[in-house]
């Protein structure tokens, strides 16, 4: 029913070169500064989040969800995560780096903007000398609201074509499908589609069996949205 936002965090200085958060002065040790700006990032995950019709559904669908895609998943989609996915800096072990870049992934459950993260990183991180950031991409968490029309049949239709093996449940991703651009525009929108084993890694895949299902749900769900009553 709906997606988390997301933000990719870009830190640099004007000389530095590719994306990245750089810390440079000479005598101090940029990484250093690197790492106490990167904890001051990390502290996004603290943030309080207030979703509380979402939350149900979160909460409803765990046991499934979790039985897929691993235990806490459902914390996961109810608070603010931050992964920092690419780290650089200094020449050689033995002398002082003069400039360490980071990048980050932050992505943001509904009932957190991207407002809410932009104050955080300016609190913590604009007075922090010789560290400079900024936002290379974001968009907001996107949702249809669990008891529209188009949720309802897509949780039927799953019911009927998969006989409750497993049991069809509603619930958050945090992939970033297209169907937000559709959301952005007033669109009610749902994702249907295959378990996606392995995703993200070496060797994804999914299963024919399950392609053909999800096929068939397509089709129960546009007869049933379409039909005249």
């Amino acid at each position: 029913m709906g997606v988390l936002g997301s933000k990719w965090l870009l830190e640099n200085v004007p000389a530095a070169r590719g994306d990245a958060m750089i810390c440079g002065d000479a005598g101090i040790n940029a990484i250093d500064r690197l790492r106490k700006a990167l904890d001051a990032v990390k502290l996004l995950e603290q943030l309080p989040v207030h979703a509380p019709e979402i939350q149900k559904y979160i909460a409803i669908a765990s046991e499934a969800s979790e039985a897929i895609f691993g235990e806490g998943e459902s914390k996961v989609l109810q608070r603010v995560t931050v992964n920092i996915g690419s780290i650089s800096g200094g020449k050689l072990s033995n002398l002082i780096p003069s400039e360490a870049q980071a990048q980050g992934d932050i992505r943001i459950p509904l009932g957190i903007s991207i407002e809410n993260v932009r104050k955080h990183l300016q609190e913590y991180l604009d007075p922090m000398g010789g560290v400079s950031w900024r936002i290379i991409r974001s968009y907001e968490p996107t949702c249809t609201s669990p008891s529209h029309p188009l949720i309802e049949s897509a949780l039927l239709a799953s019911t009927q074509v998969m006989d409750q093996q497993p049991t069809p449940v509603v619930n958050i991703r945090v992939g970033a499908s297209d169907a937000r651009l559709y959301r952005a525009t007033g669109i009610p929108s749902v994702v249907v589609g295959c378990t996606p084993s392995g995703m993200g890694a070496a060797d994804e895949f999914i299963m024919i069996e399950e392609l053909v299902k999800v096929a068939q749900i397509h089709a129960l769900i546009a007869y049933d949205l379409l039909k005249e009553e």
